[in-house]
């Protein structure tokens, strides 16, 4: 059996594994999570990961009183001896009762079935104000506020906040499960009667959010998160609805058994646009890293032999060979290293969106980050062949529009067309209905929320984690039409020198 420490710290090392500095941290802990973690990190075989979990963190955050089971959150209190939260494996306890609510779509959330889940799952006795024996109104506030001071501390973003109302703390837990159990079953079944060519089985982040956004689930839970108006949220969906599409067995019938997933991760591939001294550009391909996964050494098998997969940030590997931007069917290469790493797969696209690398605005254009937020921001769109004039027809009206705009257009021999310094100038875009098979561009650059801010200057402390004290960034607030605010701000996260 793991020790409550030892989960403690896997869970950590599991959470922010993968994660861009600056990005959400959403701790939503499920039962593959913890035989992911449970295999990975800790040596534990599948089938005894969830008991060896609950039993850990009943031994030390519960205790027995005659019959009865109660609470003891002192032992989740304080800090480990890396300075760690002391309080995550106790946390992921609660996150995971949250995902098994199941029947709360019909009944509505409140403490009373939220906590008699909580209860069952430590095999708690029954308290006051239905909470369990020894749990008092409040007394995991602590333990969420110590965890989100740790994650801003090492720059990502906390994401655990309280509710309002009767839900003020128990929005803790339930804000964190991202996709419930019942909402990843109905999602999968969703998906297998949606994707049933094979086409559809290799799409990537992007290309899933676009068939996400245009679905009328009739869940409450799933609609409210993946059209948050936070669009780190709607992203954090998004990638939770991704990894169970990628985890679909396509071959297995959809029993409850295959509902589990096969546990396989398809790495999914972007591009990055590379000049040459001669003024030459290219496109290489680059693979992102899963989020949430333990790393080790991966090679990507191609017809020229194995390449090496080096990490060249949290998210990302370093470029591999050129390709070919669009493709007339995904690209599908094997990966060897960790037997749930199946394989790297380059998408069939009608477009690309490009930005600067957060961490190097004045750097190449690529594919930086899954979902990209265009407002206030310069980026480029890389167009299919002139053939395909449905997307050039509607980019234009949206320019006709004022919606967007761009500096320039030109056409590459390869026989695609950038867009270059395109910038999106209006919200107004529920007006446009966009033209049948381009709704995926009108997804894209549509924006989704009012403002945003943007950094720049300043020197950058490694790895994207604060900037040198004494030299900040100026800090832009972006709004439409105009921009808002322009000043200089002392950021919160500074390293000493």
């Amino acid at each position: 059996m793991a020790s409550y420490p030892e989960w403690n710290e896997a869970f950590v090392a599991f959470l922010v594994s993968g994660v861009r500095h600056g990005a959400p941290v959403y701790l939503t802990i499920d039962d593959d999570s913890l035989v992911y973690v449970g295999a990975h990190y800790l040596g534990l075989p599948a089938p005894s990961a969830r008991d060896d979990f609950i039993a850990a963190v009943k031994e030390r955050c519960t205790e027995r009183v005659g019959k009865a089971r109660r609470v003891n959150v002192g032992g989740a209190r304080g800090v480990m001896p890396n300075g760690t939260p002391n309080s995550v494996s106790f946390l992921a306890a609660m996150v995971l009762a949250a995902h098994e609510m199941r029947s709360d779509e019909e009944q509505g959330i409140d403490g009373t079935n939220y906590f008699r889940r909580f209860a069952e799952l430590l095999d708690l006795s029954p308290g006051t104000q239905s909470r369990p024996l020894g749990f008092a109104t409040g007394e995991e506030e602590g333990l969420w506020q110590a965890w989100n001071a740790w994650l801003a501390q090492r720059g990502y973003k906390p994401t655990a906040q309280a509710g309002e109302g009767a839900h003020v703390y128990i929005a803790y837990p339930i804000e964190q499960a991202l996709v419930r159990k019942d909402d990843r079953e109905f999602l999968e079944l969703r998906m297998r009667r949606a994707f049933s060519s094979q086409h559809f089985r290799m799409l990537d982040e992007a290309q899933l959010a676009t068939w996400l956004m245009r679905q009328g689930f009739g869940r409450r839970h799933l609609q409210a998160g993946l059209h948050s108006a936070d669009p780190d949220r709607a992203s954090a969906f998004v990638d939770a609805a991704f990894r169970i599409y990628q985890a679909i067995d396509w071959d297995a019938e959809p029993t409850a058994e295959a509902r589990q997933g096969s546990g396989y991760i398809s790495l999914t591939g972007g591009i990055l646009r590379r000049v040459s001294i001669r003024g030459i550009a290219s496109y290489l391909l680059m693979a992102r890293r899963p989020s949430r996964w333990k790393s080790v050494e991966l090679r990507v098998v191609s017809n020229s032999g194995a390449h090496t997969l080096v990490p060249m940030r949290a998210d990302l590997f370093a470029p591999l060979w050129p390709v070919e931007p669009f493709v007339e069917a995904p690209l599908k290469y094997v990966v060897e290293g960790d037997p749930l790493v199946e394989s790297l797969v380059f998408p069939r696209r009608d477009f690309w969106i490009l930005t600067t690398d957060p961490e190097d605005p004045l750097g190449q254009m690529g594919t930086w980050e899954r979902y990209p937020n265009l407002l206030g921001r310069k980026f480029w769109i890389l167009l299919k062949s002139k053939e395909h004039e449905a997307f050039r027809s509607e980019l234009e009206k949206y320019r006709s529009e004022k919606l967007i705009d761009w500096d320039s257009q030109v056409d590459d021999p390869g026989g695609w067309a950038e867009y270059r310094g395109c910038m999106v100038l209006s919200r107004a875009w529920d007006c446009i209905v966009p033209a049948t098979g381009t709704e995926s561009l009108y997804d894209s650059l549509r924006p989704t929320s009012f403002a945003n801010i943007g950094l720049s200057g300043g020197i950058r402390a490694p790895e994207g984690q604060g900037w040198l004290e004494g030299y900040p960034p100026t800090m832009t607030i972006y709004g439409f039409e105009r921009v808002l605010i322009s000043a200089q701000f002392r950021p919160s996260i500074f390293i000493q020198i």
